[in-house]
Formats: C-alpha cells, structure tokens, sequence
C-alpha cells in the first residue's frame, strides 16, 4: 500500500475500511493500527494493533507498532515486552530508540543504555557510516 509511503494516511485509512469487518486479517488489523499511530492517535490504535496479534502472535510489527502506542498512551512497562517482541523487524532504529525511551522512563538506565548504542548502530549502518565512541 503505497498511501503509508507517502504518508497519505487518510486515503490509507479510507482504502482499508471496507477491509475491516469480523474477518479482517491480521495485515489490515495492523496496517489499520500502525496508520493511527503515525496519525498521531495511539488510542485508537492499540485496539486494531492487539486485534492484528490476536490472529497473528509472532506478527513483530504489530509488536513494535503497539509498543510505540503503548509508550505514547503513558504506559512504558507493557511498552517494553511489545517493543522487544518486534526488534526484529526494525530497519531504522526507530524501535530501538522507543525501547531506550520506555527504558529510560521506567528507570532502567542499563537497558536504556544498550537500547540507545544499538538504535545508535543501526542508524550508522542504515546510513553508512561507523558510530560514535560511547564516551564513559
């Protein structure tokens, strides 16, 4: 769906709506949830993001996804089990830095601190380039 890619989320939102009914699959559950949040309406997105793991557990975007919205909606404890759940799928680090901030937030400086150096790596990576030195 090229309307997330552009970040057209209304027209998305509008060609995935006759899509949500009972037998809606996980894919529209998630990409229904993962546009709210990028809309800035984490609340209404947990309720498709938990719909879309329900049929599909080991759907890791959903994971992330719901992770973010969680952390937005002032819950960074189950922040954290969902943002680890979806690491795997995180090509921008943007996972990771969430991961630091719901760390952070809840007072785990030590995982704070891995989170950020690998959000740190993968950006690097993603753009070519080597990290910084941790300074100690």
């Amino acid at each position: 769906m090229g309307f997330l890619s552009g970040r057209d989320y209304e027209r998305a939102l509008a060609a995935l709506k006759p899509d949500l009914n009972d037998s809606a699959t996980a894919d529209v559950l998630f990409l229904n949830g993962a546009t709210l949040v990028n809309m800035q309406q984490p609340e209404e997105a947990i309720r498709f993001l938990r719909a879309a793991l329900q049929k599909l557990p080991e759907m890791a975007e959903a994971h992330a996804a719901l992770g973010q919205a969680l952390l937005l909606t002032g819950k960074p404890v189950e922040a954290i089990t969902h943002l680890l759940a979806g690491r795997s799928v995180d090509n921008d680090g943007s996972t990771h830095y969430q991961l630091f901030r719901a760390y952070q937030v809840t007072g785990k400086g030590q995982e704070a601190a891995q989170a950020l150096k690998e959000y740190q790596r993968i950006r690097a990576s993603a753009a070519g380039t080597t990290p910084a030195p941790t300074v100690r």
